[in-house]
Order: structure tokens, then sequence, then C-alpha cells
């Protein structure tokens, strides 16, 4: 997998985004309409729907990593 798909990493009740992430608020704002197209999964391979995992993220504290 390419950094630039990995949305973030959960950590102690605290999400670190990635690129992916930025590449997702990217994609929710420019076509809206095509966010159902594409398939988010986890490290484990279990799949999640837009609104599954933006369920999962708010419940989380957003934090920055250093260095990246």
């Amino acid at each position: 997998m390419f950094s630039s798909n990995i949305l973030g990493e959960e950590s102690l009740g605290s999400f670190y985004p990635d690129q992916g992430w930025v590449a997702l608020n990217n994609m929710i704002h420019q076509s809206p309409e095509s966010i159902s197209n594409y398939t988010i999964l986890d490290e484990k391979g279990k799949t999640f729907t837009l609104t599954e995992l933006l369920d999962k993220v708010e419940k989380l504290k957003i934090r920055t990593m250093c260095g990246r």
C-alpha cells in the first residue's frame, strides 16, 4: 500500500491523519457523488462506508504526527 492511500492511524483515543486523509477530503469536495465508488479498509481488511469512518473518527482527537 502507498502512504498516499493511508487515511491515518488511531492510537490511544487520537487520530493521526496521513496523506490519504487529505486526498479523501479533496475527493469529497471535488466530486462528492463519486465517493460511493471507493472502498475504505482498515489494517485487518474490514470495510467501512464513508459515514462509518467519519462516525468513528469524530469520537477521536485529531492530531498531527511530527516529522510528516
